[in-house]
Formats: structure tokens, C-alpha cells, sequence
């Protein structure tokens, strides 16, 4: 892809963040808990600065809100796939478009099979601090009523 100069950003400046977000999405999908190393200032002020992503503090505060929780990682794919309408970004923006669907399945995946992990960690966790045992379906199903809320008598 042939990159323009604008007046914020030089075609070079677009041509590098489009290299940082491929690297940046390759690490996601490929080594998830070491990706942020390849999150870079550049990514990130092009994000938040052309993208759309405006409420956040800095370099740090963007990652957290957006990859340490897979749902979140999920949703932040989502709305960067749906575009921000910045014609003068057109052209990095169809890159990172481009990246995300050639990636969007395997890291769909590798977030729904975290969340579920974190999920089982979270449930574990829960019942470990109400000394709750594990229970078959049969009685779980005695402790919700049809609407799956737990009836009053059990508090």
C-alpha cells in the first residue's frame, strides 16, 4: 500500500505505525502474555491521537484498559475493524484493517479460551471463599429457579 502524507502525519510516520500494529497483532496472536513490549509510543499515539481512543492517559493506562482483559481485547479489535472515518488515515487504516482480519479468528479464539480460563480461575476463587463444594447439575439446578436467580428462601 502506497501511503499520503498529511498534515498531522508523513506517508514514512503511516508506513511505521502500520509495521508497529502488524508486529503489535502477530504478538497478540502468537504470544499474548509478552505482547506489550511490542505496543509501541508510536502505536499508541496514533491510536489515541487518529483512531478515536481519546480517553486515556498514557501509553500504560491504554494497555491496561484494552489487553489485560480478553473481553476487552475482543471489543478493541471490533471497533478498530468498524473504522473512524479520518479520510486523511484512510490508507494506514485499511492496513490495520487488513492485519485484524487476517488474524481476527485465531485471536477470537485465544481470547475466548483466556476468558474462559479466567472465568474457571474467578469460579474457583468464589467458591474456595464461601467454602462451597462442587455440586452435580441436579443440585445446582434445586438452588436457581427457572428465571436462573437464586430463590429467597436460600439467603
Amino acid at each position: 500500500m502506497e501511503f499520503k502524507d498529511t498534515k498531522f502525519m508523513t506517508a514514512e510516520e503511516k508506513q511505521k505505525v502500520a509495521n508497529d500494529f502488524s508486529r503489535f497483532v502477530n504478538a497478540v496472536d502468537c504470544d499474548y502474555d509478552n505482547c506489550q513490549k511490542f505496543f509501541t509510543k508510536r502505536l499508541y499515539e496514533h491510536l489515541h491521537l487518529h483512531c478515536g481512543f481519546i480517553a486515556h492517559y498514557d501509553q500504560n493506562g491504554f494497555f491496561s484498559t484494552y489487553f489485560e482483559n480478553p473481553e476487552d481485547t475482543k471489543e478493541f479489535f471490533k471497533e478498530l475493524r468498524k473504522g473512524f472515518g479520518y479520510v486523511e488515515y484512510n490508507d494506514v487504516e485499511s492496513v490495520m484493517k487488513q492485519t485484524i482480519e487476517s488474524h481476527k479468528g485465531a485471536i477470537a479464539m485465544k481470547m475466548d479460551s483466556r476468558e474462559l480460563q479466567e472465568d474457571k480461575i474467578r469460579i474457583w476463587t468464589l467458591m474456595k471463599k464461601h467454602n462451597l463444594e462442587i455440586v452435580s447439575t441436579d443440585e445446582l439446578k434445586k438452588e436457581f429457579n427457572t428465571d436462573n436467580q437464586i430463590t429467597l428462601n436460600n439467603f
